[in-house]
């Protein structure tokens, strides 16, 4: 995966994840990670997906959320099963921290300072 691509796959996450979020249960998911023609394109991204995890997420009551969520193959097997609060962490935040933390070494790789995410990085002087 290029920087580019994970970059945009870290600007689509969001959304896209709470659009599952949506669903009682979706199929096992097949990853295309397109290549953006450029930053501003991944900002577009991020700015839509964020409106969509506004949009949704306000939902979603403290009912849905402890409601089951499943990842059914085409034969009906249940291939993972959690509550949609349990979607959220686990597939939306911990899976968005995982990547971010790649997306840290490129920016190192390319002789980018890493900003600051959780206090300040060692690249801010």
């Amino acid at each position: 995966m290029t920087a580019g691509q994970l970059a945009y796959h870290l600007a689509t996450v969001p959304g896209g994840v709470v659009l599952t979020a949506q669903q009682e249960q979706v199929p096992p998911p097949t990853f295309v990670f397109s290549q953006p023609e450029s930053v501003s394109t991944v900002l577009s991204a991020f700015e839509e997906s964020i409106n969509l995890v506004r949009v949704v997420l306000p939902s979603f009551d403290d009912e849905a959320m402890k409601r089951p969520w499943r990842i059914v193959a085409p034969n009906q097997v249940v291939l993972a099963e959690m509550t949609r609060q349990d979607l959220l962490r686990n597939i939306l935040l911990n899976h968005w921290y995982q990547h971010r933390g790649q997306f840290s070494v490129y920016l190192r790789l390319l002789d980018i300072p890493v900003p600051s995410s959780w206090g300040p990085s060692a690249d801010e002087g």
